[in-house]
């Protein structure tokens, strides 16, 4: 996770992990990602130009033993 700004723009990045419970069922939902915001200062107040966020591509299956 990290920061950088510079005047009256400011950047920021970093992952994040969510945990829902579904209506439908009750189970578990869990989402993990990436983010990256920027934001503008414009008339003394912070404002998101950008907020982007990608969810991490599922994970491989596991490989099954040969033998």
């Amino acid at each position: 996770m990290g920061h950088t700004g510079s005047g009256d723009t400011m950047t920021a990045w970093g992952t994040f992990r969510i945990v829902m419970q579904s209506k439908a069922d009750g189970s578990e939902i869990t989402e993990v990602g990436r983010f990256t915001d920027v934001q503008r200062l414009v008339d003394g107040r912070w404002l998101y130009a950008v907020d982007h966020a990608s969810d991490d591509p599922p994970a491989a299956p596991a490989a099954s033993p040969q033998g």
